[in-house]
């Protein structure tokens, strides 16, 4: 008892020294199956320290649906030891506390512990736990640049001094901003951090009083290395819910939306159609245009293009707005660069999108516009051309949502439907797969982050994975077992954009960006190895 005695004094009198300080700290091992739970003033066990000072230290391992399971620690030499077996993202993280001390002149305080780790997507917004806890420390950000956050009950904690084990084993020591947030890093590697926020709060434990709480976060994480990003040439024209897609080495866009306000005109949307040489990305081609389109997509069948739907302003500027969706298909071949006009859709429908999965041209929801903006039509069905039939007809059939504004993406051979708009006109980050197969719809994990990510967001099928950007700007990868979304890289945030993969590299493509349409193309060069999960 006594030397726990001295031990605790120990660990009080040298909080707040960075050189000597010790704190809780929970430290996955390299299996990723175990931790070890130290106390410490780097991310090693220290023999000095009496570990049984934490043993009633509770530990939870969380999901990223908020699921908890209490974890058994185990006393082991100058460590507790704990299985963090599991599958997928999951936030460790617990609390103790140490007792009431007081040191010098200082008001008595309780001293409190609250320790972290996170296995996986340290930057997917569900391992912030925010008000769930006393304090915390959070991971910000993406691969390739991130900086870290301190909150108390919730609320950023500024000029929060923030203590940081770098990848390299040094330490540093930064304030942080009225955010509560660091200056960002770029370096991959396991990183250590923890700070203190005092709050006054008079009460009693042990048969002592206290009259300040001193609560120490601790963060353990490990940074992936980001993918290089860099840029391709612009497009021909800033726009946003335009359509685009690759073939045969080349990319290829049509139309959009062209002015910076949300006015719908006949000069606000383009009837543009253009091409990239992916290999040399030297310029853009001019192709064979028609009619200004926006909210439509694009997408290849046996080295042609096809064109679906949209939406056609036939007002001019100074005229009231008269907007009109258009059941046009049409197919662009390459080789001799000319349109041919295939059967028009059942209904006229934008803000929809499209895919292939095998033979089947597939358009998934949308609304029909009739030319008042108030007067617009949802629609709850599918349909389906089959494009290798000699005389290809449509055929419809029900969909269990209504929505638009989404992106769609033809993924081991079923037609993912990721955000949009519902019919109450608020945004959604739900994610609906359907199985051509079968004819059965299921449903796939959220996308993370605010609700804002669910509109306008856009996808791509890149090395036989699904990748997502949405609106905040992050690239999320759909993981192995096509259940979790995990952080690739960040880029612009945008909406109303497109992906379209380039080899191992994916093209982020113009969009939205605040009130203006943008033109940039930027270029996220996928890492050769396997992402982490």
């Amino acid at each position: 008892m006594m030397k726990r005695f001295l031990v605790l004094i120990c660990v009080v009198l040298l909080v707040g020294s960075r050189a000597g300080a010790h704190f809780v700290f929970v430290v996955p091992q390299s299996d990723l199956v175990t931790s070890k739970v130290i106390v410490s003033e780097d991310l090693q066990p220290d023999a000095d320290v009496d570990i049984g000072i934490i043993s009633k230290l509770k530990l939870v391992s969380a999901d990223l649906k908020g699921n908890e399971k209490p974890l058994k620690l185990e006393k082991i030499d100058h460590a507790m030891a704990v299985d963090l077996s599991g599958i997928g993202t999951r936030i460790v993280h617990g609390s103790v506390e140490l007792g009431v001390e007081q040191l010098d002149k200082s008001k008595p305080f309780l001293l409190a512990y609250f320790p972290k780790t996170i296995l996986g997507d340290a930057f997917n917004p569900a391992t912030h736990l925010k008000g769930d806890l006393p304090v915390e420390l959070m991971a910000i950000g993406a691969p390739g640049k991130f900086h870290f956050q301190m909150l108390a009950a919730g609320k950023p904690v500024a000029a929060a001094e923030i203590n940081l084990i770098l990848p390299d084993h040094t330490h540093q020591k930064l304030i942080a901003n009225a955010k509560g947030e660091t200056e960002d890093f770029t370096t991959p590697g396991r990183y250590g951090l923890w700070s203190r926020n005092v709050a006054v709060a008079a009460g009693e434990r042990d048969g002592k009083k206290f009259e300040e709480i001193h609560r120490y976060a601790t963060l353990v994480v490990d940074i992936p290395a980001g993918p290089v990003i860099t840029t391709f040439p612009s497009m021909p024209e800033p726009a946003s819910s335009f359509g685009a897609v690759a073939c045969d080495g080349w990319l290829y866009l049509y139309g959009g939306h062209v002015v910076d306000t949300h006015s719908y005109d006949t000069q606000s949307v383009s009837g543009r159609f253009s091409r990239l040489n992916l290999a040399n990305h030297q310029s853009w081609e001019p192709l064979p245009g028609g009619p200004a389109l926006q909210g439509l997509n694009l997408a290849t069948w046996h080295g042609k293009i096809y064109r679906v739907g949209g939406m056609n302003p036939h007002n001019k500027p100074d005229q009231p707005e008269d907007v009109r969706s258009v059941a046009d298909c049409a197919c662009f071949d390459p080789a001799n660069q000319t349109w041919t006009k295939l059967p028009d859709m059942p209904e006229p429908r934008s803000s929809h999108d499209v895919v292939v999965v095998g033979n089947q041209l597939i358009v998934i929801g949308g609304w029909t516009l009739k030319g008042d903006p108030d007067d617009a039509h949802w629609l709850d069905s599918v349909v389906t051309l089959d494009l290798a039939a000699a005389k290809p007809q449509w055929k419809s059939f029900k969909q269990r949502f209504e929505r638009r504004a989404f992106i769609a993406a033809s993924y081991h051979g079923k037609a993912y439907v990721i955000g949009g708009f519902g019919d109450d006109s608020e945004p959604t980050k739900r994610v609906d797969i359907y199985d051509p197969a079968t004819g059965r719809w299921t449903a796939g994990p959220e996308l993370p982050g605010g609700e804002i990510n669910g509109f306008g967001a856009a996808a791509c099928i890149a090395g036989d994975r699904l990748y997502v950007s949405v609106a905040d700007g992050h690239l999320y990868e759909l993981d192995e077992k096509d259940d979790e979304w995990v952080t690739i890289a960040r880029t612009m945030p945008r909406i109303v954009h497109r992906l379209v993969a380039n080899g191992s590299q994916i093209l982020v493509i113009g969009g939205s960006a605040g009130k203006k349409q943008s033109a940039l193309i930027e270029a996220v060069q996928l890492p050769t190895a396997p992402v982490a999960h």
